[in-house]
């Protein structure tokens, strides 16, 4: 099939994609076929039919300078690359194929590898028109002529093109399809979709929910979706020190989420912020007008708890702060600034005096408790 000079009962690789056809017959699904093009994924040089090449989903390492899908060798007797195994012919492969959100599919085979919602075929910068009932696969009605598991739209060896390069767009060396912040502006990809993500792992509750690739959140209507486009008002001097919409810092788990604003760190996927405890809430504040330190602010609270509530009392137990967020991730929370808003003598246009103040924090989420503690007013 691969035409390596290795007949395909012999060849551990018959389409030369550098994964192993025993690989693919395992993981595979829909009888052998994953995208039910009618070409098993041992011979499929796009077995997802997302778009995105086999060779570069695994990630092995396999050399395609001419970017047609197959490894360039050279091949030994078995006709698997030589440089993909751990010596010639031992057929004992270097790696195995990638698996990024690790759910147990290969990225191959996955239509949303990084399960954010937003499809392989979306991310990897193939046309969404190509996928009309968004499954996130290109349709089967779109021709392959040379029947090599690649649509001819996106098929280099047709036209003698190169291959169409996989978006990276913040630019952190996590292409999209992997990365579940694919403009750093600290929003997960998934939150600037219509889609729901209760746990805040940033990933989809339930496997194989797509977005509606034709109808992704363009708040400015700029042909430009949100997720591709840094609009996190809520970013802090101290998240984005030079004011250009991104957050700041090193990825360290390779997920796309800057380091500073992953509540799992090491590992791949987000979580609910850790706001409780005495490194996140700040215990004093200085409303003295001078630009510095003026609220009491608990930095992207807004983002990972959207329905959050407040309140700050004195030492008499008097009300002098209620806030409660209306839901929206997007918009800057009235954080405390000094003044009354409570039910105490003091009026509204008043600061309250220099002390010790007590918060109560409701996350009102349904799982987060609530978290008490103390703020110091000075002047």
């Amino acid at each position: 099939t691969d035409g390596d000079g290795v007949p395909d009962n012999v060849d551990l690789d018959d389409d030369n994609d550098g994964i192993l056809d025993t690989v693919e017959e395992a993981t595979a699904t829909n009888g052998g076929d994953t995208d039910g093009d009618g070409i098993p994924d041992s011979l499929d040089l796009d077995s997802d039919n997302d778009g995105i090449l086999d060779i570069e989903e695994s990630n092995n390492g396999g050399t395609d300078a001419d970017g047609d899908g197959t490894v360039d060798g050279p091949y030994g007797d078995n006709g698997f690359a030589d440089e993909l195994e751990t010596e010639v012919d031992s057929g004992i492969p270097n790696d195995t194929p990638v698996d990024t959100d690790g759910d147990d599919i290969p990225d191959f085979q996955d239509v949303d590898s990084d399960n954010d919602g937003i499809s392989d075929l979306v991310e990897g910068g193939s046309n969404p028109e190509l996928d009309t009932d968004n499954d996130g696969m290109i349709d089967a009605s779109i021709i392959d002529l040379d029947k090599d598991g690649i649509i001819d739209v996106v098929d280099p060896t047709i036209d003698g093109s190169s291959p169409a390069t996989t978006p990276d767009t913040d630019g952190e060396g996590v292409d999209d399809y992997r990365d579940l912040d694919s403009d750093n502006d600290g929003l997960n990809d998934i939150d600037e979709t219509d889609l729901v993500d209760e746990d805040q792992d940033g990933q989809v509750d339930v496997q194989g929910d797509l977005a509606d690739n034709s109808n992704l959140p363009d708040e400015d209507e700029d042909g430009i979706a949100d997720y591709l486009e840094p609009n996190n008002p809520s970013l802090t001097p101290i998240l984005d020190s030079d004011g250009d919409g991104v957050v700041d810092g090193d990825d360290s788990d390779g997920d796309g989420i800057v380091d500073d604003v992953d509540d799992l760190p090491g590992e791949f996927g987000d979580g609910p912020t850790e706001v409780a405890g005495e490194t996140s809430i700040a215990n004093s504040f200085t409303p003295n007008d001078d630009g510095t330190n003026d609220t009491f602010v608990i930095p992207n609270l807004e983002l990972k708890a959207p329905n959050f509530s407040m309140e700050i009392r004195n030492r008499y137990g008097n009300i002098v702060y209620e806030y409660q967020h209306d839901g929206d991730k997007t918009k800057t929370p009235r954080w405390w600034d000094g003044y009354s808003s409570g039910r105490m003598t003091i009026q509204g246009t008043e600061k309250v005096p220099v002390g010790t103040y007590f918060y109560v924090l409701k996350y009102n989420d349904g799982k987060t408790e609530d978290a008490t503690g103390w703020i110091y007013l000075n002047r």
